[in-house]
């Protein structure tokens, strides 16, 4: 038995088109399975200075505001002061217990926009 599981293949600091194909399609359709068996792992948040942090922001949030196990990689270089806030409240939103979020346009794309998450609807731009 695992207490933890990576449903997903590896988001990226690197390549910025990874993480909403791998991490927020892997977070929309196999959440579900968060608490079942195990904790779904969709990938870590990885902030680097190679990815714009309005990107990197977005998915950040998602992932510690969706009821799921939030990691980070962190490279020190773009630890600046709006990240270091960022990171603080995107970890205490984590650690609190939180309903599983919910994609709102998953029938309609496989990088789900539109979600639910703490009963209120959140739109993300992954572009």
């Amino acid at each position: 038995m695992f207490e933890l599981n990576r449903i997903g293949d590896d988001t990226s600091g690197n390549d910025w088109r990874r993480n909403p194909q791998m991490g927020v399609n892997t977070l929309a359709f196999r959440a579900p399975q968060q608490g079942a068996f195990y904790g779904a792992d969709a990938d870590c948040a990885p902030i680097t200075t190679r990815i714009e942090w309005k990107r990197t922001r977005q998915w950040l949030d998602l992932v510690a505001r969706s009821g799921t196990p939030l990691f980070v990689s962190l490279e020190r270089k773009a630890a600046k002061p709006e990240v270091r806030k960022a990171l603080q409240d995107a970890l205490a939103a984590a650690a609190a217990p939180q309903a599983l979020g919910e994609p709102l346009d998953w029938m309609e794309t496989q990088t789900p926009r539109r979600w639910k998450l703490g009963g209120q609807p959140v739109t993300y731009d992954w572009s």
